[in-house]
């Protein structure tokens, strides 16, 4: 499917707020939004790689920049200041306002979105499936770390059960940040909680697997994919197939 590009600047009360989108092909047909959430370093190609991935699958890809607010990053150290002042309340802000643009737009399929976040933005989207459930139709954590804490606000793992989300965890069990055992533990509480979520683990990768392509990679987006069609709509031409969970190595 040919993709279109674009990008918005959305006006928020803290500052201007720039957004990344791919589209698919056409302005008549209408599709379902999927937000894609950097990480500790910003947005990245590869972030606006995966929002073309989805707009190939026949969805509007939104890359959000959360940061914003923030001062311009020459260092770790300046990377690390500048995440440190980030807050849970500020980013389901500024999520809640760009689902709210675009829902507002033609070529915008109204409902529900979906959501996918990699290292501390996985974090953001099991945020955004506890923090804004009656609008998050779906989301995928990528190595995401800190659930079980909150950054400014309640963590996300104590509101589980207000999900109406389909949530999945991916994570590769070389990763030291988050480490396993951590993934472990967030496996425990989802599953006490009872409310129904996958996990996804690849024995064989560390971290930052999604942003080339192999093994775990190309087995993770056809499940996301199947939760974002079944969860958030099926795009005009296209069939829900819902896989489960498995490892690969």
């Amino acid at each position: 499917m040919t993709t279109y590009h674009h990008f918005v600047t959305l006006q928020l009360e803290d500052g201007s707020m720039p957004m990344y989108v791919a589209t698919p092909e056409g302005a008549t047909e209408k599709h379902p939004v999927a937000f894609v959430i950097h990480g500790h370093g910003g947005v990245t190609p590869s972030d606006f790689a995966a929002c073309d991935r989805f707009a190939e699958e026949g969805f509007v890809g939104v890359a959000p920049d959360l940061f914003y607010w923030g001062q311009k990053c020459f260092s770790a150290n300046e990377l690390d200041s500048r995440r440190n002042q980030l807050s849970d309340p500020s980013v389901i802000r500024a999520i809640t306002s760009a689902n709210a643009y675009f829902q507002r737009q033609s070529y915008v399929q109204p409902g529900k979105y979906g959501i996918i976040g990699f290292c501390m933005c996985g974090r953001v989207a099991f945020l955004m499936a506890t923090g804004d459930p009656d609008n998050c139709g779906a989301a995928a954590s990528h190595y995401g770390g800190g659930i079980m804490r909150g950054e400014g606000g309640p963590a996300p793992s104590s509101r589980f059960k207000e999900v109406r989300a389909s949530l999945q965890v991916f994570h590769g069990d070389k990763d030291f940040h988050p480490p396993l055992d951590e993934i472990l533990e967030l496996d425990r509480v989802l599953s006490a909680s009872g409310i129904p979520y996958e996990l996804h683990r690849y024995t064989g990768f560390g971290h930052g697997y999604m942003g080339r392509k192999n093994a775990a990679s190309e087995d993770a987006w056809p499940k996301m994919l199947a939760a974002f069609r079944m969860n958030i709509g099926i795009p005009t031409g296209q069939t829900c197939v819902r896989q489960m969970a498995s490892s690969i190595t």
